[in-house]
């Protein structure tokens, strides 16, 4: 039996089995069409500046005439953005001249400061009030560090990763209303994401090289797995696989895989020896002691006394506690790196 897909059913296939969501890369074009005048602007004046932008029903209603089944798919209605330029004398990632950061907010099903659900405007087509109910007031955010060894002709690099980042951000978005969707509440828990982050009592440097194994944990959530692969899909444009895997993005998921827990605990013992071996002991301790009082924390913030069973607080030191997520992470890292090389795999 001969099966024929439709061009939007082939599409959809392809995106779905490569991980990459074509929404989200809808409305990433529309957000950065929007922001690039904007930042080009702000890049050349050279000062620190803080921008707040609305985009109501009224603006966003041609896109979303145009583009109806996208917005069936993800209902976004009014956006609100923070945009931020910020020079810096400080060194920034991998020592480059420019970082961009971001952040999404998950929905809620109120306006807490975030973003929300709200009630679909009469000003759209009947053919789409027909089909979507409730739509999303999106936040997000935006910011784009410069430092003394940025000049202007690095502009178009920089807005490349402007382009990645709101991608990387929209696929977050995506997900929470479709949690939202599903169960009335886009949000996650975040206790993998921040429990011992907070530095109490260690010295930075000792810090820095623990942190590796929070941002590797960081990493392995599933949704950070997604909003990855969504945002090497913005890069696979314009870098063949050589040059992608010379990316911050492919170099993580590297030393994903091939983490090692001893080696890491290693790394942070000696890292103690020789900034004082007197107080080495006290350290190490103190780092698996406060990532315990931080994930409790964070899951007292969000659970009953009674469902707070996460075997985390069996582990009996720093380096049970980074063995326990060995396992995940490495899984982690071979994930991306496939998901990353089947990008790849079809022809631009």
């Amino acid at each position: 039996m001969k099966i024929i897909l439709t061009e939007s059913q082939l599409n959809l296939l392809i995106n779905e089995s490569l991980g990459v969501n074509e929404s989200a890369i809808d409305y990433t074009n529309f957000i950065y069409n929007l922001l690039e005048p904007i930042v080009i602007q702000m890049v050349e004046s050279g000062k620190k500046k803080v921008k707040e932008i609305d985009i109501n029903a009224d603006k966003l209603i041609k896109f979303i005439k145009q583009d109806p089944i996208t917005f069936e798919e993800l209902p976004i209605e009014e956006l609100e953005l923070d945009l931020a330029f910020i020079p810096t004398k400080r060194s920034l990632i991998g020592d480059k001249p420019f970082a961009v950061g971001g952040g999404f907010y998950d929905i809620e099903s109120e306006n807490n400061g975030g973003s929300y659900m709200i009630e679909t405007s009469f000003l759209l087509p009947k053919n789409i009030l027909d089909n979507v109910s409730d739509s999303i007031h999106a936040k997000l955010q935006f910011e784009i560090y410069v430092n003394e060894s940025f000049n202007k002709s690095m502009i178009d690099d920089l807005l490349y990763d402007l382009r990645d980042t709101i991608t990387h951000e929209m696929n977050h978005l995506y997900e929470s209303y479709k949690r939202w969707e599903r169960g009335g509440k886009g949000t996650t828990n975040v206790v993998k994401s921040y429990a011992g982050t907070k530095n109490i009592n260690t010295p930075g440097v000792i810090f820095e090289v623990y942190t590796k194994f929070l941002n590797f944990l960081y990493y392995s959530e599933p949704w950070e797995i997604n909003a990855n692969v969504q945002e090497a899909f913005s890069k696979v444009s314009r870098m063949s696989f050589e040059e992608f895997k010379k990316t911050e993005q492919w170099k993580v998921a590297n030393e994903m895989e091939n983490y090692s827990s001893k080696n890491l605990f290693n790394q942070v013992v000696k890292t103690a020896e020789t900034r004082d071996p007197e107080t080495v002991d006290f350290h190490i301790k103190n780092l698996h002691k406060f990532y315990l009082k931080q994930h409790l924390k964070y899951d007292k913030a969000s659970k009953e006394a009674d469902e707070i069973k996460d075997t985390v607080y069996k582990t009996k030191n720093l380096l049970g506690l980074f063995k326990k997520y060995e396992q995940r992470i490495n899984s982690a890292g071979r994930k991306l790196k496939k998901n990353y090389m089947r990008l790849y795999s079809i022809e631009k």
